[in-house]
């Protein structure tokens, strides 16, 4: 029993998964060329929804935060102040001490 290209969509909207809407034509072509098995090509939709949603979660509590801006280690400054351990601090950046739970 096959799905009309619009009618899969219109199902994908509805269940809110924007991610399968937008990218299940080139990773279904990918998985053709590919060989994956149909359990593969699930489970590249499911983290791709899952790094979608995790990503809006993100930008929503920044929103929420009302910060006047994201600072990343990329802009910081390492010149100054002149003495300061690079490697140590991105080290602990990495939060490696912290233990690997969900969000």
């Amino acid at each position: 029993m096959g799905m009309t290209e619009a009618l899969l969509q219109t199902n994908l909207k509805r269940l809110q998964l924007p991610y399968f809407a937008d990218h299940h034509s080139a990773l279904m072509a990918q998985a053709g060329r590919e060989s994956w098995s149909h359990g593969r090509l699930l489970e590249h939709l499911v983290d791709g929804e899952v790094a979608r949603r995790d990503a809006a979660l993100i930008e929503r509590r920044l929103k929420a935060a009302r910060l006047p801006g994201i600072k990343t280690l990329d802009g910081f400054d390492w010149s100054w102040p002149k003495r300061i351990n690079r490697a140590q601090l991105q080290q602990v950046f990495r939060l490696d001490f912290l233990p690997n739970t969900a969000i």
